[in-house]
């Protein structure tokens, strides 16, 4: 396949060069089709959302990754814009972030306790803008043929579960059905023939 993307990292392909990417992975099934597998690590802690998806596709048309049977994708912070809503809620706004840590309070100096507190209710969940990114993101893993899960672990909030249904309803629809709700670590459904974009 030519390279599209003039050296620049994460570059989407062009149409017609994601089209081939499709392709191929449609033919790669096929009976008597030989496979090589080369693992390549897909998680770094600095990448974007958006490039863990681009890279993705582009490790499995290469080969370097198997073909996974299912992508799970984060709500918050990969197609949902928790930061900002949570940062006007605390009356913040993004000149407090520290980059490399995704931890909210620690920008504030407040309690996790205090964050929480701040930081629920149906409005407040149902009210967040999707990130820029999120239109992006579900056209190239959707252009992958694999079925795409959205995930989410709900906080204790009893508005957030209704909230972000709410927010998939004005939003995603078509992925209202879609939705996982994990209990525990999401990091644990990242597994041989599933990938998760956090």
């Amino acid at each position: 396949m030519p390279d599209t993307s003039n050296g620049r990292p994460g570059t989407i392909p062009a149409p017609s060069a994601l089209q081939l990417v499709i392709d191929d992975l449609k033919m790669r099934d096929a009976p008597g089709t030989v496979r090589r597998v080369e693992p390549a690590p897909l998680y770094n802690t600095y990448e974007t959302a958006l490039d863990l998806a681009v890279r993705l596709r582009q490790q499995v048309y290469d080969h370097n990754v198997p073909v996974p049977r299912i992508i799970f994708l984060d709500m918050d912070g990969v197609i949902v814009d928790f930061i900002s809503s949570a940062l006007a809620r605390l009356g913040a706004d993004e000149s407090c972030i520290i980059p490399g840590d995704w931890h909210v309070e620690h920008w504030l100096d407040i309690t996790t306790e205090m964050f929480w507190s701040k930081c629920r209710g149906h409005d407040f969940w149902a009210g967040m803008a999707p990130t820029p990114e999120m239109p992006e993101i579900l056209r190239i893993v959707e252009s992958m043929g694999l079925p795409v899960r959205l995930l989410s672990s709900p906080s204790d909030d009893p508005g957030c579960f209704s909230g972000k249904y709410a927010w998939l309803q004005q939003h995603l629809p078509a992925y209202r059905w879609k939705l996982v709700l994990c209990a525990g670590n999401k990091a644990d459904l990242a597994r041989p023939g599933a990938v998760l974009i956090d």
